[in-house]
């Protein structure tokens, strides 16, 4: 079928013809950091706020939204032994309230759509955080336990940060708070302190293929993709179901093999290819391609910075990325982060911004080179 020309999204964690998070009746993977959070539920103990952090597009906000209805549904009575979650059928009350933003005791704060523009704003507004103020003015529809899901934390402006530490700082009772996040480095250590961190990884490839697999199957738009694509999709991944999605579907791979084009020059730089892709994914309506080539080089990075670490490189690994600039590399990474969140805070020109971007890595990597 084809993708709807209209990006109609209530739900930017989602890729457009796919199930968002919240949609989605199954969880692939993630077993030890279900059973976390089973087994600290059934302790009588369970902290009030959560960070699920790690890659984008493993399953973060899968695992909150089915932890979620599993609470609504039956309070976890009907978990497996060994801590795992169970999986609601679509027309169970239950899974439509939850995905249809509809269940009382469920608040979501996200990037919302500005009504004037029409475009989602760039950062979750304070306006946002103040609505948890009347959700938790009402009673607990089921008498119960109340959730709120921040997705993506990062995304919160200062004003909204500190607005929503407040409450962290003295929240209801039976409220619990799941903040989704796939760069914990850059929230106010403020936030950080006030939540009980599950680090969440990259799944393993079998449960990859079948997480993809079941996207696809699921989608009234897309169908598997024919040839290599998909095998080709799967290994560049890393782990991640939205980049695999990527990968087959949208801009991706195009995007993949233009940034890999330039960044097996290093440590120089071809500006024309650089200006090239800005020009690209900065226009209008391209913001997707945006995150995504944001998405690849922070998974590039962090690749190289891994593999030195562990040890296994060759020479022009080793050139690059030798072990005494890896603190100076991760500081890039991290800053990488910082400034892609301040870029779209304060709503820069996001052309510069990664035009300097490519600059710096640029110059990192003479840096290296020239030890």
């Amino acid at each position: 079928m084809a993708r709807k020309p209209v990006d109609d999204r209530t739900d930017l964690s989602g890729l457009l013809g796919f199930l968002s998070p919240r949609e989605n009746p199954g969880l692939t993977g993630h077993e030890e950091a279900q059973q976390t959070l089973v087994s600290a539920f059934k302790s009588n103990h369970f902290p009030h706020a959560w960070l699920l952090s790690g890659p984008e597009g493993i399953g973060k906000a899968t695992l909150a939204y089915h932890f979620i209805r599993n609470v609504f549904a039956h309070g976890l009575e009907k978990c497996s032994g060994d801590g795992q979650l169970m999986a609601l059928d679509k027309l169970d009350p239950v899974f439509v309230q939850v995905s249809s933003l509809s269940h009382p005791d469920l608040l979501v704060l996200q990037r919302i759509r500005n009504p004037k523009s029409k475009a989602f704003y760039t950062v979750i507004r304070v306006d946002e955080i103040r609505s948890l103020t009347k959700f938790f003015g009402f009673t607990s529809g089921g008498g119960g336990w109340r959730f709120v899901v921040v997705d993506l934390a990062e995304d919160m402006n200062n004003n909204a940060a500190n607005a929503l530490l407040k409450i962290l700082e003295e929240p209801p009772e039976k409220s619990v708070f799941f903040l989704i996040s796939s760069a914990p480095t850059t929230l106010p250590t403020t936030i950080l302190s006030r939540c009980q961190k599950l680090r969440m990884f990259p799944l393993l490839d079998e449960d990859l293929k079948r997480a993809v697999q079941d996207a696809f199957n699921n989608s009234l738009e897309h169908s598997v993709p024919e040839g290599e694509q998909l095998t080709y999709a799967l290994q560049k991944a890393g782990g991640s179901v939205r980049k695999a999605l990527q990968y087959s579907v949208g801009n991706g791979l195009a995007l993949d093999k233009q940034l890999g084009t330039l960044l097996a020059r290093l440590p120089n730089m071809d500006y024309t290819l650089v200006h090239g892709l800005a020009d690209r994914i900065t226009v209008r309506g391209a913001e997707d391609d945006f995150q995504t080539v944001h998405t690849l080089l922070s998974s590039w990075m962090a690749r190289q910075i891994r593999t030195t670490v562990s040890g296994r490189v060759n020479e022009t690994h080793s050139r690059l990325f030798p072990r005494q600039t890896i603190t100076a590399w991760s500081e890039l990474w991290q800053d990488m982060h910082r400034e892609k969140a301040a870029c779209l805070l304060l709503n820069l020109d996001r052309r510069t911004h990664i035009i300097n971007m490519f600059a710096k890595i640029q110059e990192q990597s003479r840096d290296a080179v020239g030890r």
